[in-house]
């Protein structure tokens, strides 16, 4: 079975549809890497600026902006108690 492929010029851009796909993926200096100790591996996140995530919300804080340039921990040394 052949399909018919759709024929527009090689010149002419693929349309633009009005539906807006927004992809969050978090900061991208966060890093999963593995922990080995006594011969377990277990996972773990690491900021490649040096920052600590320890805990889960650590980790959600850094998926929730959007780079480097908006890290909380750069936010929460500003304004303590953050």
């Amino acid at each position: 079975m052949v399909r018919a492929r759709e024929t527009r010029p090689a010149s002419e851009p693929v349309p633009v549809t009005e539906e807006v796909c927004e992809l969050h993926f978090g900061c991208s200096m966060l890093r999963r890497t593995r922990l080995v100790l006594k011969g377990r591996s277990r996972p773990m996140m690491r900021c490649s600026l040096g920052y600590a995530v320890r805990t889960e919300e650590d980790k959600r804080r850094c998926l929730a902006v959007e780079g480097p340039s908006e890290c909380w921990h750069l936010t929460a040394t500003k304004r303590p108690g953050v």
